[in-house]
């Protein structure tokens, strides 16, 4: 009989024990199932929120002030992101330069090669040889290549085209005709001459603007050669030309096939070619003329 007991007494103790690990893995459970629930719902939660913010974010329209630019100040259409060139500051060493695409279609080989990008116009041709990408650089020229850069380059890049940049590109429909380039360059030239009345030491008359020549300078490798207009008019075809620029004599027969202007050289023989020359080159060309100095211009 006692033997009996104590095994009914055991056994409820038993029970009581398991019932009592039961209730707690109950609970631990329920409690598991509520806390994963509430992560759900907050993950939910915030994803809709999410969501609703970038709806709202998108369907706001951007602010005037952030409105990208279109155009340049002289009216030259922009190509490219952006995003991307509004991290780009270029400071053109020379923005005078006025360039139409016409132009750059005439400098696209090795012996001279123009960009253009953003509305300004570089010169790279001394670049070319150290350019990382090599000739890859000529696939960005007789176009805008501003897209191209944007490609290859990180922004900070761009901050040293300012050192190559020699003007501004503007739309062709503003380009003036042939007749009114020469119009202009014959009685802007003629002026010049009756304003300053300046000549040589040795009597050349002096042609071009003042503004320009006075950023050059002529180093003639030989100055003893002795001409008049009438010599200079006797060389005036590519298989002997001579140019008169500044009171000095040029012989450029050797350099007309490796001029980028082609044969648009000749326009200048025949008579003065100062006001000609600087209104299609940059001051620092005007540094190479001496190379090709053989002498002086004298009256007749």
């Amino acid at each position: 009989m006692l033997t009996s007991r104590l095994l009914r007494s055991r056994n409820k103790r038993a029970l009581v024990v398991l019932s009592a690990v039961i209730f707690v893995l109950m609970l631990g459970l329920r409690w598991e199932y509520n806390h994963m629930t509430r992560i759900r719902n907050q993950t939910a939660g915030k994803s809709t929120e999410d969501d609703e913010d970038d709806s709202q974010k998108v369907s706001q329209p951007p602010a005037v002030g952030n409105t990208p630019k279109t155009h340049t100040e002289w009216g030259y259409q922009l190509v490219g992101d952006p995003q991307f060139w509004s991290k780009a500051k270029i400071n053109c060493k020379d923005p005078s330069g006025k360039f139409y695409m016409e132009d750059l279609k005439l400098h696209n080989s090795e012996k001279s090669i123009y960009l253009t990008m953003q509305g300004y116009v570089f010169d790279v041709t001394m670049f070319v040889p150290n350019h990382p990408g090599g000739e890859a650089i000529f696939g960005g020229a007789e176009q805008d290549a501003s897209e191209i850069f944007e490609l290859h380059h990180q922004e900070f890049v761009s901050n040293m085209l300012g050192n190559f940049c020699i003007g501004k590109m503007y739309p062709s429909v503003d380009k003036p005709s042939k007749k009114e380039e020469k119009v202009q360059s014959d009685s802007s030239s003629d002026m010049e001459v009756v304003e300053n009345g300046k000549k040589t030491p040795w009597g050349a008359p002096l042609h071009g603007s003042d503004s320009f020549w006075s950023s050059v300078e002529i180093k003639c490798k030989d100055d003893s050669g002795h001409f008049t207009m009438g010599d200079i008019q006797e060389h005036s075809t590519s298989d002997s030309l001579y140019l008169t620029i500044r009171g000095f004599v040029l012989d450029v027969t050797k350099f007309l096939p490796n001029h980028p202007g082609g044969e648009a050289i000749l326009e200048g023989a025949k008579a003065d070619a100062s006001a000609l020359f600087e209104s299609h080159h940059q001051t620092f060309v005007g540094g190479m003329l001496g190379n090709f100095c053989i002498g002086k211009l004298y009256p007749e």
